[in-house]
């Protein structure tokens, strides 16, 4: 029939080998198998692998942060440190240099 459409005209074939070794041939309807969209699970997979993309640079750039925030945490931590150490050297002065200048 030339007006038939493609899906009254439409069969897969396949070919299964059973446990002795022996071939079967099946044929299926287009019809009897369920309607999917094609490629449907390559359009999943481009968009799961986006998503993981960026979810790791976004894991990545808070790593950073954190690791940014920690030096900067340390670098305002150790004048501190050193300012606390200097003063306690000013009020100990045990120079003895000072009275060679006026003898």
């Amino acid at each position: 029939d030339p007006t038939a459409t493609f899906d009254d005209n439409c069969t897969i074939v396949l070919y299964l080998e059973d446990t002795s070794g022996a071939f079967s041939r099946f044929e299926f309807d287009c019809l009897d198998l369920p309607r999917q969209i094609p490629g449907s699970n390559l359009y999943f997979a481009c968009w799961s692998c986006m998503l993981s993309a960026l979810n790791i640079a976004l894991r990545w750039k808070a790593a950073q942060a954190m690791k940014f925030a920690q030096a900067r945490e340390e670098q305002e931590q150790s004048p501190i440190e050193e300012r606390g150490a200097s003063s306690d050297d000013d009020d100990d002065d045990d120079d003895d240099d000072d009275d060679e200048d006026y003898e």
